[in-house]
């Protein structure tokens, strides 16, 4: 049995990481890595495309259940008498490689939309930084509030009436 000490000795580390990386260092090595990787997936395509039958033939078989009606009975039936892998959804070497080709071309496709769509985010997002509002003017001040002062011409006045003329005021 072995005893555990409170702390254990020291060991070194295999791997350091010595800062902390920014958001767009995050994004580049992300890019770096989904690009390499993709790489090395289309070229075991191209090796081995025979890896990736089973994908193509589903493929397939969903197209024939969606090309028509009688089409679509013959390939249930083959799906439900052979199960996945049957006469009716096989593909050639040369079909295969084809179609295997195709794929690639829509994992493509999918990556550069993705990639498209985070540079176009990373672009409207820089521009709100960038962007400055402008300032929009302070409100008014308040009213000021109605006066409470005793004015004796305000509050004892005799109304007279009075008739305004573009020439001259006349009193009656």
């Amino acid at each position: 049995m072995e005893t555990m000490e409170e702390f254990d000795k020291e060991c070194p580390m295999l791997k350091t990481f010595c800062k902390q990386l920014t958001e767009d260092e995050f994004e580049d090595q992300t890019l770096t890595y989904t690009e390499q990787a993709l790489i090395d997936l289309f070229h075991t395509m191209d090796e081995n495309p025979e890896l990736y039958e089973r994908v193509i033939r589903r493929r397939k078989q969903d197209e024939l259940e969606k090309s028509g009606a009688g089409n679509c009975l013959k390939a249930k039936f083959f799906l439900a008498v052979e199960g996945q892998l049957n006469r009716c959804n096989a593909v050639g070497s040369k079909e295969l490689r084809e179609r295997v080709g195709h794929l690639k071309e829509d994992m493509k496709k999918v990556y550069c939309y993705a990639k498209g769509k985070r540079e176009k985010a990373e672009a409207s997002r820089e521009n709100v930084h960038h962007q400055k509002l402008p300032v929009a003017p302070p409100p008014p001040p308040p009213p000021p509030p109605p006066s409470t002062v005793y004015t004796p011409l305000k509050d004892h006045t005799n109304f007279r009436k009075v008739s305004v003329s573009c020439a001259k005021l006349t009193l009656n």
